[in-house]
C-alpha cells in the first residue's frame, strides 16, 4: 500500500471517530504523501534578505514545500459542496485515465 493511502486512512478514521463524539474540524494535509504533519511559516526570506509576505507551507515528512493549502475535514458538507467535489472526483479520474492510456502507447 502506498504511505500516502495509508495516511489518508489514518486520518479518515481519526476524524470519524471524532465527529461521532460531536467534533468537526479541519486538519492540513501535505499534498504530496498526505501528511498532516505541515507547518505554516507566515513570511520567507529571499536571496537577497527581503521579506516576502507570502504564506509558505512545509512538510516535515517528505520535505514539500509550497504555497498550496490542503484541508481534511470531518464537517458536514451541503447538498452544493457534494455535488462540486463529485464533479472535482471526476475530472481527475478523467485525467488520471487519460495519463494512464498516454503512458500506455
Amino acid at each position: 500500500m502506498d504511505p500516502s493511502e495509508l495516511n489518508i486512512k489514518k486520518l479518515d478514521k481519526i476524524l470519524n471517530d471524532l465527529a461521532e463524539e460531536g467534533k468537526y474540524v479541519e486538519i492540513r494535509i501535505c499534498p504530496r504523501c498526505k501528511s498532516p504533519n505541515v507547518t505554516w511559516t507566515p513570511f520567507q526570506l529571499d536571496v537577497i534578505g527581503h521579506c516576502s509576505q507570502v504564506a509558505k507551507y512545509e512538510c516535515k515528512n517528505c520535505g514539500w514545500v509550497g504555497k498550496l493549502e490542503i484541508l481534511m475535514t470531518n464537517k458536514p458538507i451541503g447538498e452544493k459542496e457534494e455535488e462540486i467535489l463529485e464533479d472535482i472526483h471526476k475530472m481527475f479520474e478523467e485525467d488520471m485515465l487519460k495519463e494512464k492510456k498516454s503512458k500506455n502507447k
